[in-house]
């Protein structure tokens, strides 16, 4: 996996990375077991385990720096290979999904 670090046009370090969501929610799977579960379904509620539109359903780039986390949804061939500007664009064309989460404070 590819991670490259940028700085936008206001100077902000940005890291940006793939997302791929091939497990994000098992679910959408018909079966994946060699046999039947014995027991009955332990899911009370069918939703998805993480709230993402259709559109990412074949993974995403994130964007990260000190501040935001940013996200695009499709992620372009030889997206690594970009320059400083090619990934400036890109962070551009991507949306904001909140500020930075902290583990402690």
């Amino acid at each position: 996996m590819a991670l490259r670090e940028f700085t936008d046009g206001n100077g902000v370090a940005w890291q940006v990375w793939e997302v791929h969501s091939t497990m994000a929610e098992r679910r959408r799977v018909t079966m994946r077991r060699a046999a039947a579960r014995e027991t009955a379904e332990r899911r009370l509620i069918d939703r998805p385990s993480m709230k993402y539109g259709q559109s990412f359903d074949h993974g995403w780039l994130s964007f990260r720096s000190s501040v935001e986390r940013r996200r695009r949804s499709v992620i372009p061939p030889h997206w690594d290979e970009l320059s400083t500007d090619g990934l400036r664009a890109l962070l551009a064309d991507s949306r904001a999904t909140g500020p930075v989460r902290r583990l402690v404070d």
